[in-house]
């Protein structure tokens, strides 16, 4: 555990606040390691606003896969689908074992817009 304040673990043993909300992902920077909540909210906002994302086409769906691994997965990250005129879609995501996030989206999807919110923030826009 970094010796930081807010990742102190509990006397009693169960989970910290830190280790609900986040899990740290193998490559994640050391950076991120030592930073308080809100400051791991940004660096993963950071991360995520700065990789590009390499699209592919397979069977009937689409794989994003980020160009960087990010330092941690975060419970405020979501990713939408949206299109003029049509209901907005969740989409499910997930994290690869270097740390790379990978977004899995139908075929149906073509067209749509791929958002990568955090709360509110749009983070992200890559078109289908």
């Amino acid at each position: 555990t970094p010796e930081n304040p807010f990742w102190i673990k509990n006397p009693d043993g169960t989970q910290t606040a830190a280790e609900k909300s986040y899990i740290f992902l193998p490559n994640a920077e050391e950076r991120a390691k030592n930073a308080s909540f809100s400051e791991l909210k940004t660096i993963i906002e950071e991360e995520i606003s700065k990789a590009k994302f390499n699209k592919v086409k397979k069977s009937g769906s689409f794989v994003l896969t980020s160009s960087i691994e990010m330092s941690a997965a975060s419970p405020l990250i979501k990713v939408i689908a949206t299109k003029k005129g049509a209901k907005r879609q969740n989409i499910p995501f997930a994290y690869s074992e270097d740390g790379e996030l990978v977004i899995k989206a139908s075929g149906k999807l073509k067209g749509y817009q791929v958002q990568i919110l955090s709360e509110t923030e749009v983070l992200k826009k890559i078109t289908l």
